[in-house]
C-alpha cells in the first residue's frame, strides 16, 4: 500500500521500501505515532488499561490460589470436615473470580483487536481514496493489485498478531514479576549438598526458570531460523536447477476442464496478456503435462449433477461432485456441500445450523444483470 503524508520541508522521507529493513526502534516509534493520532486512540487507552488490570487481577488471583493449597491440604490431613468446607468455599471464590477474569480478559482482547483494526483499517481506505491513487495503483506493480484485498487481509493480520503478541507478552511479564518472589522465597529453604559441603545460591529457582526459558528459546531459534528457507529450497529445487543451468526463469501454466489437449500458444497467448512483460522473453524448453485429475468435472456437466437434498428425507449428498450454487469447486465444493448438508440436517432437527460466507454470486447493477441475461438468452 502506498501512503502519502504531508511533510514539512526539515522532516525527512521515508521510502515504504525501507521500512521493512529498519530497526526495531524506528518501526516502534513509527506505529507508536499512528496510534496516537489515530481516531480511535481513546478508544484503544481504555482497553488497554482495562486489559492491564484484568491481567493484574489474574496474576493475583493465581497467587491466592497457590496459596490456598496448604490449608486445604492440611484440612484434609487433619481430617477436619468444617475446615474442608470453608477450603471448598474459598476455592470456589477464587475459582468464579478466575473465570471472570478470563472472559474478561478474552473480551477485553477481541475489542481491541477490533479496535486496532478499525482504525487501520480507515486510514488505509482514506488513502486508498485520495485523488490520484487508484491511477497509481494500477501502475504499481504486484503490490497495487486487488488493494481492497489487500487491506482486509492486511489489516486482519497486523492486528491480530500485534494484539496477540501484546497481550501474550504483558501478561508473561506481570506472571513473571509476580512470581519472582515467590519463586525467591521457596529458594531459601533450599541446600545444596555436594561432597561433603553445605550451601545455598540465593533465589536459584529464578535463575534457573531464566536460564532455561532463555536456552529453550536461544536453541528454537538456532534450529528453525534455517528451515523457512530449506522449506522453500525443498519446494524450488528442481527449477533452481534448471534456471541456473539455462539462466532462465522457470514459468508453470495450468489449465483446468479442458474439453480436448492443452494448447501450449494459447497458455502462452494467456500468460503474455496477463503479464505484457514476458512478451519479449524467448522459451528456451517446455515440458507438457496432461492428467485426468477431474474426470467427473467437464465443460456443461454443472445441470447433470445431483444437488445436496434428494427426495428421500434425511439422505442428503455432499462432496466435490455435488452441485452447489456457490462459486467452489473441487475441495472447497467438497466442505461447502458439507456444511450445506450438515445446516439441512440441523434445521429439521430444529437446531441453529452455521452460516456460509462466499463472494457475491450476482453483480451490483441491476441494467448489467439484465443485459448479461439476454446476451446469453440471444447466444442460446
Amino acid at each position: 500500500m502506498i501512503l502519502e503524508h504531508t511533510r514539512s520541508a526539515a522532516s525527512p522521507s521515508l521510502n515504504p521500501e525501507e521500512i521493512p529493513q529498519s530497526g526495531f526502534v524506528p518501526q516502534l516509534a513509527m506505529v507508536s505515532r499512528a496510534l496516537w493520532n489515530a481516531p480511535v486512540r481513546n478508544a484503544l487507552l481504555l482497553l488497554a488499561t482495562a486489559l492491564f488490570l484484568v491481567i493484574v487481577a489474574t496474576a493475583y488471583g493465581q497467587i491466592r490460589l497457590n496459596s490456598w493449597n496448604q490449608p486445604f491440604y492440611d484440612a484434609l490431613a487433619r481430617r477436619n470436615f468444617g475446615q474442608f468446607l470453608v477450603q471448598l468455599g474459598v476455592f470456589g471464590i477464587i475459582g468464579g473470580t478466575l473465570l471472570a477474569l478470563n472472559v474478561a480478559q478474552r473480551w477485553l482482547s477481541e475489542m481491541l483487536k477490533l479496535k486496532l483494526r478499525e482504525g487501520l483499517v480507515h486510514d488505509l481506505v482514506q488513502n486508498w481514496l485520495s485523488p490520484g491513487r487508484a491511477f497509481r495503483l494500477a501502475s504499481a506493480g504486484p503490490i497495487g493489485v486487488n488493494p481492497d484485498q489487500r487491506m482486509h487481509e492486511d489489516a486482519r493480520h497486523l492486528t491480530e498478531l500485534s494484539a496477540d503478541l501484546g497481550v501474550g507478552l504483558l501478561q508473561a511479564s506481570i506472571l513473571l514479576i509476580t512470581f519472582i518472589d515467590v519463586l525467591w522465597a521457596l529458594s531459601a529453604d533450599f541446600v545444596f549438598h555436594v561432597e561433603g559441603r553445605y550451601f545455598t545460591i540465593p533465589g536459584y529457582m529464578v535463575w534457573a526458570a531464566v536460564i532455561y526459558s532463555g536456552s529453550a528459546s536461544l536453541l528454537s531459534y538456532w534450529v528453525g531460523r534455517n528451515l523457512i528457507g530449506q522449506n522453500a529450497e525443498r519446494y524450488e529445487r528442481e527449477a533452481g536447477e534448471w534456471a541456473r543451468t539455462h539462466r532462465g526463469s522457470v514459468v508453470e501454466l495450468h489449465a483446468y476442464a479442458l474439453e480436448s489437449a492443452a494448447s501450449t500458444p494459447a497458455a502462452v497467448s494467456q500468460l503474455h496478456r496477463i503479464y505484457p512483460e514476458t512478451a519479449e522473453a524467448q522459451v528456451l524448453h517446455e515440458r507438457s503435462l496432461e492428467r485426468g485429475d477431474c474426470p467427473l468435472f467437464p465443460p456443461g456437466s454443472y445441470e447433470r449433477r445431483p444437488k445436496v437434498a434428494t427426495p428421500h428425507p434425511g439422505l442428503l449428498l455432499a462432496g466435490d461432485a455435488i452441485r452447489v450454487d456457490l462459486p467452489v469447486a473441487l475441495m472447497e465444493r467438497a466442505a461447502t456441500t458439507g456444511w450445506c448438508a450438515a445446516n439441512r440436517l440441523l434445521t429439521s432437527w430444529g437446531l441453529a445450523g452455521h452460516p456460509l460466507h462466499t463472494v457475491p454470486t450476482t453483480g451490483r447493477s441491476p441494467l448489467l444483470r439484465w443485459l448479461a441475461t439476454r446476451e446469453r438468452a440471444a447466444r442460446s
